[in-house]
């Protein structure tokens, strides 16, 4: 307060001076503001980008919010749009099914007023209706009457008098009650598939017409194939069931409608058909997709509009459920790009056009004019700063050439030396200034000269750049390796003007190569005398090199053929995948992999056995550059030892087969011998008391316990003279059906016991190229068989056929008792015992179909068979035909 009081008092123009202090105070702001402003302008304007950017980055900001609140706009009245025509969609499919229901309502009338209508009334009517026309995507109209089980052959006979031959109620099998199809017009075409169909047979119909029963309503099925499908363009199908009463019967109680029921007047809809006419021309505007129920699913869609080139819009969709009086379809709906083009062009695409249209032109104007003004600033300064840097790089090439280990020299078409590199004039221990302006004869002895001067003048006159080794015989700094690189020198025009080289002194890598080269061949002698096959590879398994040895074996005569060559190139690409596998695991591992047992093919084509090894191969830095293998051939080896494996397990199974079937003849012999023993006791004890009668059915019965006894010995016999190689092999030419004729005959009294029927349908002529003794061991063997497993009055056929390889199927089937599935694969195996008894009783001895597979083994054929429990048995086998043993 003094200070102000003190200024007011003695300084009076203070005030004035305090306003100018503000006032320059306010000028050093602005300068300090304009010197910013115009350092930002600067930097703006000498960058060609800043500006253009600026000016694009605002016009596109204009562009999308004028784009986006007219996108907005037109979202919004497609979304209106789509949602009309989707109720519109299911509007019209809703109309459609009550429409459908109607004309099934009409057609109860006709049976109501009629209480009977025969085909004739029932056609009549349907043709009044006009169905194609007035109900357009209807398959027809039918009437599924009730049967009682009781009165099917009855219904059968009936509608067969109306002119149907062929009529019959199906599917077949058993069911509590039947229905059949028996009106359905039009009466042609795909709906005379359906004629006589039992619709209660599947579940899907049963519960909609059980449903339509109770509650005497029109009920909807759920998806189903119709069975006037066929195999061409199979379409989703449902039906609706409307129940048919008797005429003047009560049906207000569910009890009286299940009493008084004496059908279903119906309609089937193939999906696709059904929905024609459900669209207008605008149709290809929504994706309608139709499923039954409310789940969505694969397995429950019914329709799809979709095409294979529809384009459907996925951002816009509307999920309707439709409910006809209890049964429901999922609708759903989406759009496609030909709803929204009925509203017209889009006022958007139109703004985000033209916007980016402008925006570009601003900018590049922008950009065009900025650049020009820049361009010519920078004009002066480059030009000052181009000549700085000449002379600065003049400066640094004399150093850099100067300092490099190399030779540089630059010499004219006239042989002189224009310039010359430090390095140059120290090995010839002259100054620079006194090479240059010199000729090669002037400095090199003359035949070297020449031959430079020789090398010189194909590069200028070619244009083309050399590259040698040479050696300089009479340098000052004795004899030296170079090489050397000489490329042509063009003027600004493109003329040559002269030449530039280079050259390097690889004087100790000369030295190198050759020590290494005298390694290299000792190496090299060492590898091929060892008795191995040795090979390498790089880490993309492709050979380095190999020995002598394992260049024969791939089937070369020069190891240099084998690099560069894989596996897969070799004559055992077979097992190259396996080659490879093993050089990988050994590479990525670092582990090596010792002894490995494996194939090779030879490139004559034949398999040998190798023991091979690989390890790792390393570079001087440790590092894995490949693999190193070696391998011998083991064939004779594992040859004889395979022989060896081989007798011991055929003596091992021989021996097990022989103990089993000594075991098995032991237990069979143990009955009948006892049988035997037992009524020869009786006999002998009781002989004065027996009556004739007694005496001769004992008599019968010792005699087929001796045959029994005789047979198992037989088969005992056979059996050890096939395994000891006692039965000859003598295969002939012969009539195949005089054998199984000779072969029938001998069980010929066992079949007329049983009253069997047994057809040889062999052709007469037919002849096989077999042993005709093992032949007929084997037919008597299967032909007993049969008699013994077929009941009395059965049949046993024997055939052959000819396939087209020459050989001849013998096949004997009977329609006995058959053979239990699990029992099939074991009647031919020793080691698995099957035991049955025949229809009247008869023991099965188990042994005759052994010795029918070691007789067909024998030839070199096959013997099978095949069998349904119950209803028979077929016994094949193969033999060669005789067409190609002609003797």
């Amino acid at each position: 307060m003094v200070l102000n009081y003190f200024e007011v008092e003695f300084h009076p123009n203070l005030k004035q001076v305090s306003k100018k202090m503000d006032s320059l105070k306010e000028i050093r702001i602005k300068n300090r503001d304009s010197k910013l402003t115009s350092r930002i302008m600067k930097h703006i304007t000498s960058n060609r980008y800043i500006l253009p950017s600026l000016v694009l980055a605002v016009c596109l900001v204009i562009t999308y919010f004028n784009w986006d609140f007219a996108n907005t706009a037109r979202k919004t009245e497609l979304q209106s749009y789509f949602e009309y025509r989707a109720r519109d969609v299911n509007e019209r499919i809703k109309q459609r099914v009550i429409g459908y229901k109607q004309i099934l309502k009409s057609t109860l009338g006709l049976f109501n007023a009629s209480g009977k209508v025969s085909r004739a009334e029932f056609r009549l009517f349907c043709n009044s209706q006009n169905l194609d026309e007035t109900y357009p995507g209807i398959q027809g109209v039918g009437f599924s009457l009730i049967i009682p089980p009781k009165e099917i052959k009855k219904h059968i006979t009936a509608i067969r008098k109306e002119g149907f031959s062929k009529y019959k109620l199906w599917p077949e099998g058993i069911r509590e009650t039947y229905t059949s199809i028996i009106y359905l017009e039009p009466f042609e075409y795909l709906n005379l598939h359906a004629f006589g169909y039992d619709m209660l047979s599947d579940s899907i119909r049963r519960k909609a017409m059980e449903t339509a029963r109770d509650s005497n309503k029109a009920v909807i099925t759920g998806k189903v194939n119709l069975v006037q499908e066929t195999e061409n363009e199979i379409q989703a199908g449902f039906l609706i069931y409307l129940p048919v009463y008797k005429k003047g019967m009560s049906h207000t109680t569910l009890i009286d409608r299940r009493k008084n029921i004496i059908g279903w007047v119906y309609s089937p809809f193939r999906m696709n058909n059904f929905m024609k006419g459900i669209f207008d021309e605008r149709g290809e505007d929504l994706d309608v997709e139709i499923y039954d129920g409310k789940y969505i699913s694969d397995e429950n869609k019914m329709y799809n509009t979709q095409t294979k080139n529809m384009i459907v819009n996925n951002s816009l969709k509307i999920e309707k459920v439709i409910d006809f009086d209890g049964h429901e379809w999922t609708v759903l709906i989406n759009y496609t790009p030909q709803l929204e083009s009925r509203l017209g062009f889009n006022p958007a695409n139109v703004i985000l056009i033209v916007g980016l249209s402008l925006s570009i032109l601003l900018t590049m104007l922008t950009y065009l004019l900025l650049n020009k003004r820049i361009i010519t600033i920078n004009a002066a300064e480059e030009r000052k700063t181009a000549e700085v840097l000449l002379n600065k790089l003049q400066e640094d090439q004399k150093i850099l050439l100067d300092n490099i280990p190399a030779w540089v020299f630059y010499k004219d078409t006239e042989n002189r030396f224009i310039h010359v590199n430090k390095t140059f004039a120290d090995i010839m221990e002259k100054p620079a200034e006194q090479l240059e302006g010199k000729t090669l004869f002037d400095i090199f002895p003359k035949e070297q000269a020449e031959a430079f001067w020789k090398d010189d003048k194909e590069v200028i006159e070619s244009g083309k750049s050399k590259n040698k080794i040479i050696e300089l015989m009479h340098s000052p700094k004795g004899d030296i390796w170079v090489q050397t690189d000489k490329i042509p020198f063009r003027a600004e025009q493109g003329n040559i003007t002269g030449l530039i080289g280079f050259a390097l002194d690889i004087t100790e890598r000369k030295k190198a190569e050759e020590s290494l080269l005298e390694t290299h061949q000792i190496i090299e002698g060492i590898i091929n005398s060892i008795p191995v096959r040795v090979f390498w590879k790089d880490t993309n398994l492709a050979f380095l090199g190999c020995n002598n040895l394992f260049t024969l074996d791939a089937g070369f005569a020069d190891p240099k053929e084998i690099i560069g060559k894989n596996d897969f190139q070799m004559k055992w690409r077979k097992q190259a995948e396996q080659y490879q596998q093993d050089d990988r695991e050994v590479i990525e591992s670092g582990r090596p992999k010792l002894n490995i047992e494996e194939a090779q093919t030879t490139p004559d084509g034949n398999i040998i056995t190798l023991l091979t090894s690989k390890i790792p191969l390393l570079n001087s830095a440790e590092e894995i550059i490949g693999v190193l293998g070696t391998y011998v051939d083991i064939s004779e080896r594992k040859n004889a030892e395979d022989e060896l494996k081989k007798s011991f397990k055929q003596v091992t199974k021989l021996n097990a087969e022989k103990d089993k079937f000594f075991s098995i003849i032991a237990h069979d012999l143990r009955s009948p011998f006892n049988g035997f023993i037992g009524l020869t006791e009786l006999m002998a004890d009781n002989s004065e008391n027996f009556s004739q009668a007694e005496f001769v059915e004992h008599s019968i019965s010792l005699n087929n316990a001796a045959k029994k006894l005789y047979k198992l010995l037989e088969y005992l016999l056979e059996w050890s003279q096939i395994q000891n190689g006692a039965i000859e092999f003598t295969p002939n030419n012969f009539v195949l059906k005089k054998l199984v004729s000779e072969s029938v005959d001998s069980i010929y009294e066992r079949a007329l016991q049983k009253r069997i029927e047994i057809i040889n349908e062999v052709d007469n002529s037919q002849k096989v190229y077999a042993d005709e003794k093992m032949i007929g061991s084997v037919l008597r063997n299967l032909l007993s068989n049969a008699v013994k497993f077929t009941r009395t009055n059965g049949k046993i056929s024997i055939k052959t056929e000819h396939p087209n390889n020459g050989k001849v199927t013998i096949s004997i089937e009977d329609n006995g008792v058959g053979i239990p599935e699990d029992d099939i694969e074991k009647l031919f195996k020793i080691e698995e015992k099957v035991r049955t008894h025949g229809t009247d009783g008869e023991l099965s001895i188990g042994l005759g179909l052994l010795l029918c597979k070691e007789f067909i083994d024998l030839h070199g054929e096959k013997i099978w068979v095949e069998s349904n429990e119950k209803t028979g048995s077929k016994f094949s086998f193969t033999l060669q035909g005789a067409n190609g043993h002609e003797k």
